[in-house]
């Protein structure tokens, strides 16, 4: 009899030890919905300037009407030539798609970044602001003019310090709009 209990009693710790595991799950993992909020919550993003619609909320066609870029002491101007195609000024020659061209400048008519950095530009040499890496001087389609200054690459590689003359703050944007401007 002995050994029956003893069976008996392994057995009942046993169960109590996997409904206390179960117990333990439920209340430390959290809920689907939480889950579903913090995912949403990681994938925002700032918006920092959007100039695609205008006052009414209607798409503009082509937002940018000019974009200077600056690299290096070298830049290079889009601007709509007299046909009203976007092309780059000084390389009117070559074959060169317009379409691809346009894109490039409206790829700044809407501008977002990942996430703010710092309120002020005070600490601008720790981002690479104090000597930017490149400068986009863009020219939108109702006369705003603003100038976006390209800093360092993250530690992690995951975007760029980014800053606009419209905001004294500091934000991360992604890679590719870094790599847009370089």
């Amino acid at each position: 009899m002995s050994k029956q209990i003893r069976t008996l009693l392994i057995a009942g710790v046993a169960v109590l030890v996997l409904v206390a595991l179960l117990l333990g799950l439920l209340f430390l993992l959290p809920s689907g919905e939480e889950e579903e909020e913090s995912s949403s919550s990681s994938d925002t993003s700032i918006t920092l300037l959007d100039k695609s619609t205008d006052e009414n909320g209607d798409t503009i066609s082509d937002p940018v009407s000019q974009a200077v870029f600056s690299q290096g002491g070298a830049s290079y101007t889009i601007a709509p030539d007299e046909e009203g195609e976007m092309r780059v000024a000084g390389f009117d020659d070559l074959p060169v798609s317009t379409s691809a061209v346009s894109a490039m400048a409206n790829n700044f008519a809407t501008i977002t970044a990942t996430r703010k950095v710092a309120d002020t530009s005070e600490n601008e040499a720790d981002f690479g602001l104090d000597e930017p890496q490149a400068t986009a001087e863009i020219t939108y389609a109702d006369g705003t003019v603003v100038t976006a200054e390209l800093g360092d690459e993250t530690p992690l590689e995951d975007g760029y310090y980014f800053r606009l003359s419209t905001d004294e703050a500091i934000y991360i944007v992604s890679t590719s709009l870094g790599s847009r401007m370089l």
